[in-house]
């Protein structure tokens, strides 16, 4: 059992790294358009945080991360006396579609203010993305360690 659930963990992480590498590299290859000749440009120092690739590596993790926490939540809510701590989301884990469409919209969600707040705060934004992270990567480690019985 134990062998299973850590192979599925690294085929997880590994489709992560690889999706995300996917979406660095194809944010690195620039703009598809060019500006029209007659619209003035203002040439303004972009700031290193706000590099797309930065920005929607965090977005990446973050979608990779939430759907872990599905197959984790749903996992280690079939051993006995488990129960989902967050109040959010515990009434609507008896039904898998309307967690699984609950999580998707808190996902979109927050990935929308993030992205919105990276305009403002690209370097602010960045550590946001990575707590977030690092709290969700806690949560799906500790579900599926509750899920496998330690």
């Amino acid at each position: 059992m134990r062998t299973h659930t850590w192979a599925t963990l690294r085929v997880g992480f590994v489709a992560v790294f690889l999706a995300a590498m996917t979406i660095v590299a194809s944010a690195e290859s620039g703009p598809l358009e060019t500006p029209a000749p007659d619209v003035p440009i203002v040439s303004v120092a972009p700031s290193k945080w706000a590099a797309p690739s930065i920005q929607f590596g965090g977005y990446a993790a973050f979608t990779a991360l939430q759907a872990l926490d599905v197959v984790s939540t749903l996992r280690a809510l079939r051993t006995p006396g488990a129960y989902e701590a967050n109040p959010m989301y515990a009434g609507v884990v008896d039904s898998p579609a309307k967690f699984i469409a609950l999580k998707a919209a808190s996902t979109a969600a927050t990935i929308l203010f993030m992205q919105r707040f990276s305009k403002t705060h690209p370097k602010a934004s960045v550590f946001v993305m990575a707590g977030i992270n690092s709290g969700y990567l806690y949560v799906v480690n500790s579900n599926f360690h509750r899920a496998v019985g330690r």
